[in-house]
């Protein structure tokens, strides 16, 4: 051995003299920066655009939750959802109650709020074995992929179950490299399992299960799982969980993770494996993975992961959490690209550790050429992506140009001043990666985010007036409807709507509910079995679910008799006697 060289074992991480902090990670600058660039990032999602049926159902459920004030069952016209698994329910009923309303921004808050907080988790989790560059890329990088950002505007549970599932597995390694007491290493974990669980159905606590199964085993360390303190979290999530599923079943009859309360999608026939096992990668690598798993590469370099120092064992832990469930998802034809959402954490950690490497390799290493290489790619796409949607916005009409000129002039000039940061960050030092790093996260939102968003409003398929729910009024407002309402009619509804199949005689409907509602359809052909009087009719506005022209009746049955009050109320809108239809005589 030459002098001065040092055997391989006892080489010195390059990260070493980082880790060694002397703060606390949650009073670091980097990670009041990140904070702090993610707020300003999630800003930026379309809180406004329209709401899909889904989104409604949930802000429907939420807001019967908030009337009847019963909080086990989330329902939609007092009949049960079964897929809406309840804590996003009740984080919606939660953010309404505040704001006093139910509206779009507290029905999406919750997912935003948790993208926010899985970026501080991964920060902190990193900060355990890693410097500063790579913890505060791992929240700037899972903030800008491709999936995060097309989900940025919506209101789905994943968001929240995969934070939740994140901390379950991140909390209990941080306590198996830091020797937690047994009672804290197991019940935080499970904890958060039950929070994951109650966001998305049982597949989070297939994830946990497996990967530590698999990974205590790997180990050899059977014996770590035979502790008081495993018994407890175990019995904990089981009768948190089970109290509730107990209670909803004894309620309604119906076992809500039967039913469908899954992440996973709907079920595709068997026929459809072999299109699913081809398909589901490359959706998953377009999603998912884009842009930053392009640097996953770098672990095919053996010099790479011979000299992973500190972080081997978090590579280890993750690797083993990502492989079992992905090989689940990958072989049930159930599952979508978009639950691919909850590994996106721990894929997250892998790309940070190649960062943070990257930016304090050794001048010999062979793969040093990747880290900045893919940061002139990055700049170079962004400028052709952001040439091309301006020359798109010049062709294409104005219906399908979504993208204001006024954004892509702001755009172009903040992705120079980006490009320049960038450009002059290439080097090894961690000061410049932390520049580069910060750079590169706008400058991706900036390009990827704004055409994402776009592509994912939907063109207007018609024009409809705001849908004008008739002031309560005494004997104006329905107790009842004739068939489903769309979800995102009922929002306009400050009240309960029970839901009544539609009436084949005369003495079918309750005789206790004058006032009622339908939803009336140019391809729907209806008669009701009574005569009956219209308070209102209103045109709805048309959505990718429901395309066809729509309108919201509102009748009153002919023999009620109108109360003086109403019609001495002012403003009141005076019933009308309809003419005849293929609706019925009205």
């Amino acid at each position: 051995m030459a002098i001065g060289q040092l055997p391989l074992e006892l080489e010195v991480p390059p990260w070493a003299f980082l880790s060694a902090r002397k703060t606390p990670w949650w009073l670091e600058v980097e990670c009041w920066s990140l904070g702090i660039l993610s707020l300003a990032m999630l800003c930026l999602a379309p809180l406004v655009t329209p709401l899909s049926m889904a989104e409604a159902t949930v802000g429907r459920a939420a807001l019967e939750m908030l009337l009847s004030q019963e909080w086990v069952v989330p329902r939609c016209q007092d009949v049960p959802v079964p897929q809406l698994a309840p804590l996003q329910v009740w984080l919606v009923a939660l953010i309404s109650t505040v704001q006093g309303h139910v509206d779009a921004w507290s029905i999406r808050l919750p997912s935003l709020i948790a993208f926010w907080l899985t970026g501080q988790l991964l920060y902190a989790y990193c900060r355990q074995f890693m410097g500063t560059v790579g913890s505060l890329g791992a929240g700037l990088m899972f903030l800008t992929t491709v999936g995060v950002q097309m989900q940025l505007g919506s209101g789905t549970a994943l968001p929240i179950a995969a934070f939740f599932l994140a901390l379950a597995l991140f909390s209990w390694h941080i306590g198996w490299l830091h020797d937690w007491p047994d009672l804290i290493q197991w019940v935080v974990p499970y904890f958060a399992l039950t929070l994951a669980i109650l966001s998305s159905g049982l597949f989070p606590a297939l994830v946990f299960a497996s990967s530590l199964t698999c990974y205590l085993i790997l180990r050899r360390k059977e014996e770590y799982a035979l502790t008081f303190g495993h018994l407890a979290g175990l019995l904990g999530c089981i009768g948190l969980t089970a109290s509730w599923v107990l209670t909803y079943l004894s309620i309604t009859g119906i076992n809500p993770w039967w039913a469908g309360a899954s992440p996973l999608g709907t079920a595709n026939p068997l026929w459809s494996l072999v299109e699913h096992l081809v398909t589901f990668p490359l959706l998953v690598a377009c999603t998912i993975l884009l842009p930053w798993g392009l640097l996953l590469v770098v672990y095919l370099f053996a010099d790479f992961r011979r000299h992973l120092g500190d972080a081997r064992p978090a590579v280890q832990f993750i690797s083993v959490c990502l492989l079992i469930p992905g090989a689940l998802m990958w072989v049930d034809p159930r599952c979508t690209p978009s639950a691919a959402l909850l590994l996106l954490p721990g894929i997250t950690v892998l790309t940070a550790i190649v960062v943070q490497r990257s930016v304090e390799c050794f001048p010999t290493s062979d793969w040093q050429f990747i880290w900045p290489t893919f940061l002139q790619g990055t700049v170079i796409v962004s400028f052709v992506g952001m040439g091309l949607a301006m020359a798109l916005r010049g062709v294409l009409p104005e219906k399908t140009a979504h993208i204001p000129w006024e954004t892509l002039v702001w755009s172009t000039i903040a992705m120079v001043c980006l490009s320049i940061v960038i450009m002059r960050s290439l080097g090894r030092h961690p000061h410049q990666g932390l520049w580069a790093m910060g750079a590169t996260a706008l400058l991706m939102t900036l390009s990827i985010a704004p055409p994402i968003r776009a592509s994912l409003v939907p063109a207007p398929l018609a024009t409809a007036p705001p849908l004008v729910i008739p002031r309560p009024l005494a004997g104006q407002m329905p107790e009842i409807s004739l068939g489903s309402i769309r979800a995102d009619v009922l929002l306009k509804f400050n009240q309960l709507l029970p839901r009544q199949p539609w009436p084949e005689d005369h003495e079918t409907l309750d005789l206790r509910h004058h006032v009622f509602c339908f939803m009336e359809s140019e391809h729907q052909s209806r008669r009701l079995p009574f005569s009956w009087k219209l308070i209102s009719r209103q045109p709805v506005a048309p959505t990718p679910e429901f395309p066809q022209k729509q309108w919201l009746v509102l009748g009153r049955r002919a023999d009620f008799v109108t109360p003086a009050s109403f019609l001495a109320e002012p403003g009141a809108v005076m019933p009308q006697t309809s003419r005849p239809s293929e609706f019925g005589t009205r």
